[in-house]
């Protein structure tokens, strides 16, 4: 094959680092408003690890997409009221990977 793509080293003043991604960086945070965990959620689908929360029976995996609506009941619960902080979100079924 013969080299027709001349090659130049990257322009360092145009160049973007950002920090490494961590696991952790995926837990969602109750206390953030919808529209935050929303993208959260939608930045972190498939093929990322996916968003996720600590429930009473273990860890669950938000791996797919999820309407706002769906993300509201997530944070609101199906009762409407606000969680509290110390508040462990419930399973979502099929909106959600068991870990």
């Amino acid at each position: 094959m013969t080299q027709t793509n001349p090659r130049q080293p990257q322009d360092e003043t145009g160049a973007r680092y950002y920090k490494r991604r961590y696991l952790e960086d995926g837990l969602i945070n109750w206390q953030q408003n919808v529209l935050y965990i929303y993208n959260l959620v939608r930045a972190l689908v498939k093929p990322h690890l996916g968003a996720f929360y600590q429930t009473r029976t273990g860890k669950t995996v938000l791996d797919e997409y999820l309407p706002i609506p769906q993300v509201t009941a997530l944070k609101y619960g199906a009762e409407g009221g606000m969680l509290r902080s110390d508040h462990v979100a419930p399973d979502v079924g099929r909106y959600a990977g068991h870990v």
